[in-house]
């Protein structure tokens, strides 16, 4: 964003932030299509920004501010206070709307534009979890003819301000860490905390930024968020309840602190709308592609001596080691690295075809379909590199390992790139695997069946493409 030029500008006393209407539509379009030059939203045209900021505009929960220079809109910015809920209202409302804005990038870019697309239908603005009550800042631009002004401060303030009154205790936002040193500065220096980093896109990382917008409560007083650690008899690690605005009630005749939790039961729910999709389309897949897997099979047997599956102990949820099965790529018996990267000499012909579009994953259906992986879930990994890596794979598996995920994906060339490089073992467990791990940790902490349905479709788009 070019707010970054602001940093260091002084406030025009005159300059004030309004509520913007429909009719600053057009002018807000214009500024959005100058600050955000080679940006996905960009490439989707005028019309299609004009949908989305109608949306600001109009629902109860959107927040869209500009500042007027005489009778012209020099900046904006525009939000929500309520991230999950305006973006679902606004794809149910208007989604023929977006629809038809995109057809013509669509049709130019199908595969590229459609990808993005499916991602943007389950857009919710990445909001940190631990973080309540947050608004969501999503963009902020100054037309040229504002630079100078501090009219990037007056939005920021102005936003804030209004989240505030809305009932939100912070504002969260996200920008890219890399060649945008101008803009992170600016952010900083009104009043936003870097919270985090994380792996949005293959090599584009992004930095997650919070503003509070109450101070904190002091010490001597009741505390506003408890921390309850509790010891559950079928996990070896113990977990950490965050419950904010929670005030500790009066200890109870014995002494002992009393506390009622619940649990919430659309967790509940969602686990089993996702375990009874694995079941039904693992099910179905395995009878449809019998045949098929019957046959690659026996070409496996004729084209190398040695059995035709290749099973591999891997990690499982909650560490729970289990055999993952895969079709023979390799010849049978040869020693060699756990990695495969590179022109590896162990690859048969006939599994260099199975490997190349992932048909050697195939068996991993039957996986699925005894409850030891998912459809789409964090990429199960050896044990010896899951030890290493423990404290992070505490969260990670949490769930099931999946035969796909977001990581999968941007990695898909792993194999190449780690036969490119002069020491693909520790460029693996130094460089890919963190990538990896932090890109499955983000998926953990926003999954939802939405969001699974489209790493299915990301990676049926990325198997055709290869």
């Amino acid at each position: 964003m070019p707010v970054g030029e602001q940093n260091r500008s002084q406030i025009d006393p005159g300059l004030k932030a309004v509520s913007a209407n429909l009719l600053h539509l057009h002018d807000i379009v214009a500024i959005h299509l100058l600050a955000f030059k080679g940006f996905f939203l960009e490439s989707l045209g005028s019309h299609f920004l004009k949908e989305l900021y109608r949306g600001f505009i109009s629902d109860s929960s959107g927040v869209c501010l500009v500042v007027i220079d005489g009778t012209r809109v020099v900046g904006f910015v525009a939000g929500t206070t309520q991230p999950e809920e305006f973006y679902q209202r606004l794809l149910r409302r208007r989604w023929y709307a977006f629809l038809l804005a995109g057809a013509t990038s669509m049709a130019l870019h199908p595969i590229r534009v459609g990808k993005k697309f499916l991602t943007a239908l389950h857009y919710r603005g990445e909001k940190p979890t631990d973080v309540p009550n947050a608004a969501l800042l999503s963009s902020i631009g100054v037309a040229p003819s504002g630079m100078g002004k501090g009219i990037g401060r007056i939005l920021v303030q102005a936003f804030c301000e209004r989240a505030k009154t809305s009932g939100a205790r912070s504002v969260f936002l996200t920008t890219d860490r890399d060649k945008n040193d101008a803009v992170n500065e600016f952010y900083r220096s009104n009043g936003f905390d870097l919270h985090g980093t994380f792996l949005k896109e293959r090599s584009r990382w992004m930095n997650l930024y919070v503003r509070l917008l109450f101070d904190a409560q002091p010490a001597n007083q009741d505390s506003s968020c408890v921390q309850l650690l509790i010891t559950a008899k079928q996990m070896s690690y113990p977990i950490w309840l965050k419950m904010p605005h929670f005030r500790p009630p009066s200890k109870g005749p014995t002494g002992t602190l009393l506390l009622q939790l619940s649990i919430k039961t659309d967790t509940i729910a969602k686990r089993l709308l996702k375990r009874g999709f694995d079941i039904v389309a693992s099910g179905v897949a395995l009878a449809v592609l019998f045949p098929l897997l019957l046959i690659l099979a026996i070409l496996v047997r004729f084209d190398s001596a040695g059995p035709s599956l290749f099973p591999q102990t891997r990690s499982g949820k909650s560490f729970r080691p289990f055999r993952l099965l895969k079709f023979r790529s390799m010849a049978h018996g040869k020693p060699g690295s756990e990695i495969t990267y590179g022109q590896d000499d162990r690859i048969t012909k006939f599994g260099a075809i199975l490997r190349r579009f992932k048909l050697d994953e195939l068996p991993q259906l039957w996986n699925v379909f005894c409850g030891d992986m998912s459809i789409v879930g964090p990429r199960p990994e050896l044990p010896s590199y899951v030890e290493r890596f423990r404290e992070d794979y505490q969260e990670i598996l949490s769930v099931r390992p999946g035969i796909t995920d977001p990581a999968s994906i941007l990695h898909r060339s792993e194999a190449e790139i780690l036969g490119s490089t002069a020491d693909p073992i520790s460029h693996y467990t130094e460089v890919i695997l963190p990538e990896k791990i932090e890109i499955s940790k983000q998926y953990v902490r926003t999954a939802n069946f939405g969001k699974d349905i489209c790493v299915i479709f990301q990676t049926i788009a990325a198997l055709i493409k290869k």
